[in-house]
């Protein structure tokens, strides 16, 4: 998962990063320039990877509008929830939005 990142909490992305084995693996991979498409861990992110870089030791994907953080998987139900169950989020659920 990746999203745009906006004033999120860094120290607790960074800590997350450091502790998710996938995101372990790809960073060496992000270092060395090769991206081992048989590990199960990082397969996902065969589309993605020459977008990938890391700055100021978070992994980010490059796009041409923003910069978006690579979630760790511990984070990604947090992220989620926040952008849909959140009084602010993006849709108002799936009968309303069908209805439209």
């Amino acid at each position: 998962m990746v999203i745009q990142e906006q004033k999120s909490d860094r120290v607790k992305t960074f800590l997350k990063q450091q502790q998710d084995s996938a995101l372990i693996k790809l960073r060496n991979c992000i270092h060395n320039g090769c991206l081992d498409e048989n590990d199960a861990d990082l397969a996902k992110f065969k589309t993605s990877f020459r977008q990938l870089k890391i700055k100021d030791d978070i992994i980010y994907q490059v796009r041409q509008d923003s910069d978006r953080i690579v979630v760790p998987e511990a984070l990604q139900n947090d992220v989620l929830n926040s952008v849909h169950n959140e009084n602010f989020a993006g849709h108002f659920g799936l009968n309303k939005t069908y209805a439209k």
